[in-house]
């Protein structure tokens, strides 16, 4: 009722208008025009749920250029907080732009609109324009290849650079570009004012670590929520990288974001070197001081080098887009956060598809990488091998295994197997005040 409201506000607005033509794009790649068109039409209906759909997609992916230049006038509403279904706001930012008149008006604004089924499917068209766009950029990739391979490059160097290219547009599950995710979130916000952030602090993995991971070692960590088990894996990822310049990452994780992890980061670092931490809710809501914001950007900036050898799954499942992007980056080190969210068999009992998931991180490790899978623990509690979900399939196919735990004196690294060395229980003290774990000396074993 709110649309058909706007529809008609917008046409009583219309006489102001006067008409144009719809620029055709080339036929000869994929486009999605009347996508193009109906997800503008839904920013002229309804911000809210254009402005979700509008965080998928960009400027670039847009073909006709009247629908580009429109939906980046939109963009900028947005980010000054000016209402997109105002007709008198959107003719008059149009104007500025320099291109009401040539689009066509009021009227072409009203095509646009005409275009939407209903305002709800905006991420439906975002998603349209989006696989657009990548079809589009991976024939254009094809054709550079096929130019290369012609003239004498070496057939698996053209296959490797494909798969790469097919992999990170796999809707499954797609790499992320961190440097965006996190340019965007300090400029215009993360998007999490009205949420409750919970265990964001992170971890610092000391020389005195003695958790086993290495090329052609499978490591598990497991733990109950909230005990830290997800920040020690991706602690011990950055400090690979931080470390060691020319290593490659892959890490996947299921349920925190890639605004989230590196917030978490930033804000590990910030507790370097004795000084204050920020708080890394602060980093998300944008709720920092002068002085806490230039810090942010100096800890951002010793991530920095780290970011274009770290590829990240964002929430993906799906095990054959994991293998397809290890096949195409050939990682030092894979994280798995964590195990038992990854579909490696489609339709099976849980045990049968974590099964089928430890045998293939095994292959992976037999190739060279360090894998590192993170587990969730039953309910039941305890702390031995058994305390794994689904443990018999993950003791089988692990080098090494740890759980994150507690005894009567406080919290435990607890290694529960260990394939190559001792197993026991190694003190484990958390300073809140520097988001650092401290590995101590062993308790027994």
């Amino acid at each position: 009722r709110g649309a058909e409201h706007r529809r008609a506000n917008w046409a009583a607005f219309a006489a102001a208008g006067g008409c144009g033509m719809i620029a055709k794009a080339n036929p000869t790649l994929p486009v999605a025009i009347e996508a193009e068109a109906a997800l503008i039409g839904c920013g002229l209906l309804r911000m809210d749920e254009f402005s979700r759909a509008a965080e998928t997609v960009s400027v670039d992916d847009f073909t006709d250029g009247d629908h580009r230049e429109v939906f980046k006038v939109l963009l900028g509403m947005m980010d000054r907080g000016e209402p997109t279904h105002d007709p008198t706001i959107v003719r008059r930012r149009l104007i500025d732009a320099g291109i009401y008149d040539r689009i066509g008006g009021m009227d072409r604004l009203m095509s646009f609109m005409a275009e939407v089924g209903s305002p709800i499917g905006a991420p439906h068209y975002a998603k349209m324009i989006a696989e657009a766009a990548r079809r589009r950029k991976l024939l254009t990739t094809l054709e550079r290849e096929a130019d290369r391979l012609a003239g004498g490059d070496d057939l698996r160097d053209v296959a490797e650079r494909l798969r790469a290219e097919a992999t990170f547009g796999n809707d499954a599950g797609s790499a992320v570009n961190l440097e965006r995710v996190w340019t965007e979130g300090v400029a215009n916000g993360f998007g999490f004012d009205g949420l409750d952030l919970q265990f964001l602090c992170d971890l610092r993995v000391t020389d005195q670590c003695p958790l086993v991971a290495g090329r052609g070692l499978l490591t598990l960590i497991g733990g109950l929520p909230a005990k830290g088990k997800s920040a020690l894996a991706e602690s011990i990822a950055f400090d690979l990288l931080m470390n060691n310049p020319d290593a490659r990452a892959v890490l996947v994780n299921v349920e925190l974001t890639p605004a989230v992890l590196l917030a978490r980061q930033v804000c590990r670092v910030s507790g370097w070197g004795g000084q204050p931490p920020l708080n890394p809710t602060a980093i998300l809501r944008g709720v920092l001081s002068d002085h806490q914001r230039l810090r942010r950007d100096e800890c951002f900036n010793e991530l920095r080098p780290c970011l274009s050898r770290l590829t990240i799954l964002d929430g993906c499942s799906d095990w054959p887009t994991i293998r397809r992007t290890v096949e195409a980056v050939k990682p030092d080190l894979l994280v798995v956060d964590y195990v038992q969210r990854i579909v490696a068999k489609p339709g099976a009992e849980q045990r049968e598809n974590i099964n089928a998931l430890m045998t293939e991180l095994r292959i992976v490790a037999n190739a060279g990488t360090a894998v590192i899978a993170v587990s969730a623990l039953n309910r039941a509690g305890g702390a031995t091998i058994g305390a794994f979900r689904e443990s018999g399939e993950l003791e089988y196919g692990a080098d090494f295994a740890a759980i994150l735990t507690d005894n009567s004196e406080g919290p435990i690294l607890r290694i529960v197997k260990n394939r190559y060395g001792v197993c026991g229980d190694f003190d484990a003290t958390f300073d809140g005040s520097r988001l650092t774990w401290h590995f101590g000396r062993a308790i027994h074993g």
